[in-house]
Order: C-alpha cells, then sequence, then structure tokens
C-alpha cells in the first residue's frame, strides 16, 4: 500500500471523527482560532512553520488566536520511538477543557508531521480538503521521485485511526516545585521553598468548574540580630490547599482563590546569647489564597499567587520568663510562584 492510500484512509475516519467530535456544524462565515504548540526532533522533521502551512494547505479558515481570543489549543510533539520510528502525538484541547489526543508512528518524522497536520486541519474545518499531492508519473526507468512503498507490517500512519469521543470529565494529575516568601515564622520575611503534587478535576462545557486539591510540603528559614547574639527561626511544614474553581482570564490564564491549612515544626535557635535555649512550638495555621496559572503549553502552567495565613497558636519564643525575642502574629502574609507540570 503506497503513502497516498493510507492517508487517504485517514482523511476519510478523521472526516468521520471531526463530525462526532463537533456537534454543531460550522458556520461557513466564521474563522476558527487555535493556538499551536509543537515541538518536533530529527533531521527530517518540519518545523512549527512548516507544520502551520501544512494546515493551512488544507483549509484557509482557521486562523492564528490572539492573546484575547477564546482558542482552541493544538499541542503537536514528534519524537523517535522504540526500534527507530517516529511517534507524533496530537493534544486538541476545547476553551471548555475538553480534550481528544490521537497518536500517530511512521518511519519517516515528515509523513508523520504529515498526517497530524491533516488530523488538525479536518478538525479544525470538517471541509478542509484532504487532497494529497499527485504522484509523479513513472518514466522510462521508474518514478521520478515517488515515495517509496508503505509495507503492511509497517504503516506510515495507521489506516483508521478512531479518536476517543471526549469525556464528560476527567482527572488531571501533576507534580511541580514552589518557591518564594512567609511572614509570621521570625522577625523579618523568611524565603520559602518547597515541592508539591496535586489534581484538578476537569469538566467539558464548564472551564471555570475545575476543583483542585493540592499537597505540598515547604521549607522557610529566616534570622535576626539581637544585643549579644543571632537568632533564628526555621519552620517544616506541610499544608492541603483546594481550589474550588477557576476563573478564565483569557484563554490561557486562569484565577483561582484557595484555601489550605498547613501544619508543622516551627522552631527557634539562638547563638551567642547567655542562657540560649532551642525552642520546638507546633505550627498549625489556615490560609487564603488568590493565584494566576498561565498555561505556557499543554504540558507545563506557570503559577503566581499570594494570600493571608493565620496561625492558630501565637507561640513566644523567649529567653527567661520576661524577655521575649519573638512572638508570632495573628495574621501574616505569603506570597510566591510554582512551575507545574501535567501528566496527561
Amino acid at each position: 500500500m503506497h503513502v497516498r492510500a493510507v492517508i487517504v484512509a485517514l482523511v476519510v475516519s478523521s472526516a468521520t471523527a471531526s463530525s462526532v467530535a463537533r456537534a454543531e456544524p460550522v458556520d461557513a462565515s466564521e474563522s476558527a482560532r487555535f493556538r499551536l504548540f509543537y515541538e518536533a526532533t530529527g533531521g527530517s522533521c518540519p518545523n512549527a512553520p512548516a507544520f502551520l502551512a501544512a494546515i493551512r494547505a488544507r483549509t484557509d479558515r482557521p486562523r492564528l488566536a490572539e492573546p484575547s481570543d477564546t482558542a482552541t489549543v493544538i499541542g503537536v510533539a514528534i519524537a523517535e520511538g522504540e526500534g527507530g520510528r517516529v511517534v507524533g502525538r496530537l493534544e486538541i484541547r476545547e476553551p471548555d477543557g475538553a480534550r481528544q489526543q490521537r497518536t500517530v508512528e511512521g518511519q519517516a518524522c515528515s509523513d508523520v508531521a504529515k498526517a497530524l497536520a491533516l488530523i488538525a486541519a479536518l478538525y479544525l474545518d470538517p471541509d478542509a480538503t484532504g487532497t494529497m499531492e499527485p504522484e509523479p508519473e513513472p518514466g522510462p526507468s521508474g518514478p521520478r521521485s515517488a515515495p517509496g512503498p508503505v509495507h503492511p507490517e509497517s504503516p506510515a500512519v495507521p489506516e483508521r485511526p478512531s479518536p476517543p469521543a471526549p469525556p464528560s470529565s476527567s482527572i488531571v494529575l501533576g507534580a511541580g516545585a514552589a518557591g518564594g516568601v512567609l511572614g509570621g515564622i521570625g522577625p523579618s520575611i523568611a524565603p520559602r521553598a518547597g515541592g508539591f503534587v496535586d489534581a484538578e478535576l476537569v469538566r467539558a462545557g464548564r472551564s471555570w468548574l475545575r476543583p483542585a486539591v493540592r499537597v505540598q510540603v515547604d521549607v522557610a528559614t529566616t534570622e535576626a540580630a539581637v544585643a549579644f547574639g543571632t537568632q533564628r527561626y526555621h519552620l517544616v511544614a506541610g499544608a492541603v490547599r483546594a481550589c474550588p474553581i477557576q476563573v478564565p482570564v483569557v484563554p490561557v490564564v486562569r484565577l483561582m482563590p484557595c484555601v489550605g491549612i498547613g501544619a508543622g515544626i516551627h522552631r527557634g535557635t539562638s547563638d551567642g546569647i547567655p542562657n540560649a535555649r532551642d525552642q520546638d512550638k507546633a505550627w498549625l495555621a489556615p490560609s487564603a489564597t488568590a493565584g494566576l496559572s498561565w498555561d505556557v503549553s499543554p504540558r507545563l502552567t506557570l503559577e503566581l499567587e499570594g494570600g493571608v495565613v493565620a496561625p492558630v497558636q501565637r507561640t513566644r519564643f523567649f529567653l527567661g520568663p520576661d524577655i521575649t525575642l519573638f512572638r508570632t502574629p495573628a495574621v501574616t502574609g505569603s506570597g510566591g510562584v510554582a512551575v507545574r507540570v501535567r501528566f496527561l
């Protein structure tokens, strides 16, 4: 079977899948808006402009979205898999959170990219053309630069790919690292760093209703000078955070109000101070934060947040009965940034 015949079969099945995935017909007067995230490795792989040109060669209706547009996000990743075969993955994510994924395998990166561009074009425009470039007529000594045959045991692309139906909801797992500042553990603001795992429920048709839960571990430390030495304060705490909604600001940026509670050990030490002693106290503090989440790509998210923390117990660190070095405030603040990776 030749490459052309394989991709003709792909056109038929992709066109059918497009009609199923989109419940409403596309108005010809409207232009589909999309964002493209493209990554490919290999010498024969086209670059992002070439992949975009392959989509536009089949339809001139879709256009790249402006920053303020609500748009479909198309993510493409092509890499070499086992046995030297090329594996291409395409994910389509709608603004309402619905997702579809396709996988294409082949011997050449250019063939895999061509098939993925065809799938993307048919999704964006069910009326897109699936016509391939005509094969050159064979001359006296055989074909002139015609593509080689596709062997049945190793087709360049699957003959009848069929995407899964978009689920009504799905759970997306993630993990990442965070850093920032925290008040209330010492006389000065303390730098903090930590890591986390989380999960969010993505519901099709309700882009704002995306409840998420995160478990995080943080370490913070600060110090201050006193008349006869130095005092240091450390906090090691775990926290659970829940964000019931995620309000879209622009298509790839969401506002997240969250509440949480942290628990751990708050330690104070002193150096160079007469009668110095180490003190370990319990830390329990509910919090309320607001953050912005920016989807840099289908897998990578950057976050910025700030909020208030209210320690339940106002711990006093002291020397002797009357010398207070530091007392935990009733309310303090926190802020930070995070990098999150999704496990799709």
